[in-house]
């Protein structure tokens, strides 16, 4: 029996092609195997779209948790990923640092608040300043710039190559990890008046 040919891929010139960073599969489309996920310039546009988003999002959350922190709750010893509100403070905002500045080509061994030594304000300011950054950015690039790659050296000295759109995905999804655990902590030192950090309020907010 005469093995079935195989459809020939789309054209390559009308779509972005990107293997998957960690997984790997079969994404079949009609009768055919594809070992990438194919993403039309118009999907990519969508893309971007949605990546600005989350970055705004995440601009909007790290001002307003910001507000609901007092000063008397930033030492308090906690069980967290990090000991306390401070720290955890300081870490997502070194993390978004470390983050733009791969993504700007940029050296980097340290984030900001391991020598910041201003007050907490300033050091919010500073970190929302940084998140804004990060929009300013992705509104700076085009859509198929997202899809570049880019090599860098972590804290550990490994070297890595991520897609410019992955960078910018575990920017925003490690600062809402991390908030998260700031809500946590707020609660346990005292707050009873903390308002939605919840994308969908952010939304909801920019829509009104």
């Amino acid at each position: 029996m005469q093995k079935k040919q195989e459809p020939e891929l789309p054209d390559s010139r009308n779509y972005y092609f990107i293997k998957p960073a960690r997984f790997d599969f079969v994404l079949k489309v009609k009768s055919f195997h594809l070992f990438n996920v194919i993403l039309t310039p118009q999907k990519v546009e969508v893309m971007k779209q949605l990546i600005l988003q989350y970055a705004q999002y995440t601009v909007w959350a790290n001002a307003r948790i910001s507000e609901f922190i007092k000063e008397e709750w930033l030492d308090l010893e906690m069980k967290s990923s990090f000991a306390t509100i401070r720290k955890t403070v300081f870490h997502i905002w070194d993390a978004q640092h470390i983050w733009l500045s791969r993504l700007n080509g940029l050296p980097v061994s340290a984030g900001p608040g391991k020598t910041f030594t201003g007050s907490f304000k300033e050091a919010c300011h500073l970190w929302v300043l940084s998140s804004k950054e990060l929009v300013a950015f992705i509104e700076s690039k085009d859509e198929s710039f997202l899809l570049n790659e880019i090599t860098y050296e972590n804290l550990q000295k490994a070297i890595f190559t991520s897609k410019v759109f992955e960078m910018i995905m575990q920017t925003c999804n490690h600062a809402t990890f991390h908030r998260g655990q700031l809500i946590t902590m707020l609660r346990e030192a005292g707050a009873t008046e903390l308002k939605s950090t919840d994308m969908i309020t952010f939304l909801r907010e920019s829509h009104t």
